[in-house]
Protein backbone atom coordinates (compact mmCIF):
# COMPACT_ATOMS: atom_id res chain seq x y z
CA UNK A 1 0.00 0.00 0.00
CA UNK A 2 1.36 3.38 -0.90
CA UNK A 3 0.58 6.40 1.23
CA UNK A 4 -2.55 7.55 -0.55
CA UNK A 5 -4.54 10.27 1.13
CA UNK A 6 -7.99 9.15 2.24
CA UNK A 7 -10.99 10.94 3.62
CA UNK A 8 -14.56 9.75 4.11
CA UNK A 9 -16.94 12.50 3.06
CA UNK A 10 -20.62 12.02 3.65
CA UNK A 11 -21.48 15.68 3.29
CA UNK A 12 -19.04 18.16 1.77
CA UNK A 13 -18.90 21.83 1.13
CA UNK A 14 -15.82 22.98 -0.76
CA UNK A 15 -14.43 26.46 -0.40
CA UNK A 16 -12.73 27.82 -3.50
CA UNK A 17 -9.07 28.69 -3.11
CA UNK A 18 -8.53 32.38 -2.59
CA UNK A 19 -5.50 34.35 -3.73
CA UNK A 20 -4.74 35.35 -0.13
CA UNK A 21 -4.84 33.43 3.16
CA UNK A 22 -8.19 33.43 4.87
CA UNK A 23 -9.80 31.98 7.97
CA UNK A 24 -12.83 29.71 8.12
CA UNK A 25 -14.95 29.07 11.22
CA UNK A 26 -15.90 25.43 11.77
CA UNK A 27 -18.36 24.19 14.40
CA UNK A 28 -16.99 20.93 15.77
CA UNK A 29 -19.42 19.72 18.43
CA UNK A 30 -21.83 21.34 20.79
CA UNK A 31 -21.41 25.04 20.27
CA UNK A 32 -17.62 24.88 20.07
CA UNK A 33 -16.05 26.51 17.03
CA UNK A 34 -12.55 26.46 15.63
CA UNK A 35 -10.77 29.01 13.47
CA UNK A 36 -9.06 27.27 10.56
CA UNK A 37 -6.43 29.26 8.67
CA UNK A 38 -6.53 28.35 4.97
CA UNK A 39 -3.26 29.19 3.21
CA UNK A 40 -3.36 30.95 -0.15
CA UNK A 41 -3.82 28.48 -2.98
CA UNK A 42 -5.43 25.81 -0.78
CA UNK A 43 -8.94 24.45 -0.64
CA UNK A 44 -10.83 23.51 2.50
CA UNK A 45 -13.33 20.67 2.40
CA UNK A 46 -15.59 20.04 5.38
CA UNK A 47 -17.12 16.65 5.94
CA UNK A 48 -17.29 13.73 8.31
CA UNK A 49 -14.36 11.58 9.35
CA UNK A 50 -14.48 7.77 9.46
CA UNK A 51 -16.05 7.86 12.91
CA UNK A 52 -18.81 10.29 11.91
CA UNK A 53 -17.24 13.33 13.57
CA UNK A 54 -16.29 16.62 11.99
CA UNK A 55 -13.51 16.22 9.46
CA UNK A 56 -11.54 18.77 7.47
CA UNK A 57 -9.28 18.41 4.47
CA UNK A 58 -6.87 21.09 3.30
CA UNK A 59 -5.11 20.56 -0.01
CA UNK A 60 -2.98 22.72 -2.24
CA UNK A 61 -3.67 23.13 -5.94
CA UNK A 62 -0.55 21.35 -7.18
CA UNK A 63 -1.33 18.18 -5.20
CA UNK A 64 1.85 18.17 -3.12
CA UNK A 65 0.13 18.63 0.25
CA UNK A 66 -2.99 17.02 1.69
CA UNK A 67 -3.92 17.61 5.35
CA UNK A 68 -6.66 15.67 7.13
CA UNK A 69 -7.99 16.84 10.51
CA UNK A 70 -10.64 15.37 12.79
CA UNK A 71 -11.82 16.41 16.25
CA UNK A 72 -12.66 14.45 19.41
CA UNK A 73 -13.69 15.55 22.87
CA UNK A 74 -11.29 15.25 25.83
CA UNK A 75 -13.56 16.48 28.63
CA UNK A 76 -11.54 14.90 31.46
CA UNK A 77 -8.15 16.01 30.14
CA UNK A 78 -6.90 12.43 30.03
CA UNK A 79 -5.47 12.78 26.51
CA UNK A 80 -3.89 16.15 27.22
CA UNK A 81 -2.32 14.97 30.44
CA UNK A 82 -0.77 11.73 29.24
CA UNK A 83 1.73 11.15 26.45
CA UNK A 84 1.03 7.44 26.88
CA UNK A 85 -2.68 7.91 26.14
CA UNK A 86 -1.83 9.99 23.06
CA UNK A 87 0.51 7.24 21.83
CA UNK A 88 -2.18 4.59 22.38
CA UNK A 89 -4.62 6.68 20.34
CA UNK A 90 -2.04 7.04 17.59
CA UNK A 91 -1.41 3.29 17.49
CA UNK A 92 -5.16 2.72 17.06
CA UNK A 93 -5.57 5.49 14.47
CA UNK A 94 -2.39 5.29 12.40
CA UNK A 95 -0.99 1.74 12.57
CA UNK A 96 -2.02 1.20 8.93
CA UNK A 97 1.04 3.22 7.85
CA UNK A 98 3.64 1.13 9.71
CA UNK A 99 3.89 -1.91 7.41
CA UNK A 100 4.68 0.09 4.25
CA UNK A 101 7.02 2.54 5.95
CA UNK A 102 10.81 2.54 5.99
CA UNK A 103 10.62 3.03 9.76
CA UNK A 104 8.60 -0.19 10.41
CA UNK A 105 7.58 1.34 13.74
CA UNK A 106 6.11 4.49 15.21
CA UNK A 107 8.85 6.86 16.31
CA UNK A 108 6.95 9.22 18.60
CA UNK A 109 7.92 12.86 19.00
CA UNK A 110 6.38 15.37 21.39
CA UNK A 111 5.43 18.80 20.07
CA UNK A 112 4.69 21.99 21.90
CA UNK A 113 1.12 23.08 21.36
CA UNK A 114 -0.40 26.41 22.31
CA UNK A 115 -2.30 25.70 25.54
CA UNK A 116 -1.86 21.93 25.42
CA UNK A 117 0.23 18.95 24.36
CA UNK A 118 0.87 16.92 21.25
CA UNK A 119 2.53 13.81 19.88
CA UNK A 120 3.31 12.88 16.28
CA UNK A 121 5.38 10.56 14.11
CA UNK A 122 6.54 10.59 10.50
CA UNK A 123 6.27 7.63 8.14
CA UNK A 124 8.28 7.34 4.90
CA UNK A 125 6.75 5.21 2.14
CA UNK A 126 9.41 2.56 1.61
CA UNK A 127 8.60 2.15 -2.10
CA UNK A 128 8.60 5.88 -2.87
CA UNK A 129 11.56 7.06 -0.79
CA UNK A 130 13.96 8.99 -3.02
CA UNK A 131 11.55 8.91 -5.97
CA UNK A 132 8.98 11.25 -7.47
CA UNK A 133 5.62 9.79 -6.49
CA UNK A 134 2.71 9.48 -8.91
CA UNK A 135 -0.16 11.98 -8.48
CA UNK A 136 -2.26 11.24 -5.38
CA UNK A 137 0.53 9.37 -3.61
CA UNK A 138 2.99 10.76 -1.11
CA UNK A 139 6.45 9.95 0.19
CA UNK A 140 5.65 11.06 3.76
CA UNK A 141 2.74 11.09 6.13
CA UNK A 142 3.07 12.92 9.44
CA UNK A 143 0.39 11.66 11.81
CA UNK A 144 -0.42 12.83 15.30
CA UNK A 145 -2.72 14.13 17.97
CA UNK A 146 -2.69 17.46 19.72
CA UNK A 147 -4.91 18.41 22.61
CA UNK A 148 -5.92 21.68 24.23
CA UNK A 149 -8.87 22.87 26.26
CA UNK A 150 -10.80 19.61 26.09
CA UNK A 151 -10.48 19.03 22.34
CA UNK A 152 -8.23 16.43 20.69
CA UNK A 153 -7.22 17.10 17.09
CA UNK A 154 -6.07 14.10 15.10
CA UNK A 155 -4.12 15.01 11.99
CA UNK A 156 -2.40 13.51 8.99
CA UNK A 157 -0.17 15.57 6.72
CA UNK A 158 0.60 13.88 3.40
CA UNK A 159 3.47 15.46 1.47
CA UNK A 160 6.67 14.82 -0.47
CA UNK A 161 9.22 17.12 1.20
CA UNK A 162 9.61 17.59 4.95
CA UNK A 163 11.61 20.78 4.33
CA UNK A 164 9.02 22.43 2.07
CA UNK A 165 7.33 25.65 3.13
CA UNK A 166 3.85 24.17 2.78
CA UNK A 167 4.82 21.33 5.15
CA UNK A 168 6.14 23.82 7.72
CA UNK A 169 2.88 25.77 7.40
CA UNK A 170 0.85 22.59 7.91
CA UNK A 171 2.83 21.73 11.05
CA UNK A 172 2.33 25.28 12.34
CA UNK A 173 -1.38 24.89 11.67
CA UNK A 174 -1.71 21.80 13.85
CA UNK A 175 0.65 23.16 16.52
CA UNK A 176 -0.64 26.67 16.99
CA UNK A 177 -2.74 28.42 14.36
CA UNK A 178 -5.71 26.03 14.41
CA UNK A 179 -7.47 27.39 17.47
CA UNK A 180 -10.75 27.48 19.25
CA UNK A 181 -12.85 30.57 18.76
CA UNK A 182 -14.04 32.04 22.07
CA UNK A 183 -17.75 31.59 22.62
CA UNK A 184 -19.91 34.66 22.26
CA UNK A 185 -22.47 35.13 25.00
CA UNK A 186 -26.12 34.70 24.13
CA UNK A 187 -28.23 37.79 24.75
Amino acid sequence: MKFAAWFCLLVTVASAAAPAPREEIVEIFGRRKFVVPVPAGCTLVRGLDRGGGVGLRLANADGTLDVHISFAADPTGEIAGSARVRKEIMVDAFSEFVADSKEKAMQFEEIEVRGGAGTYCVFTDEKLAGKTPPPGEFVYVTAGVRVSRGVAVLFKIFNNDLRAEDYREAMALVRETLRERPATPLL
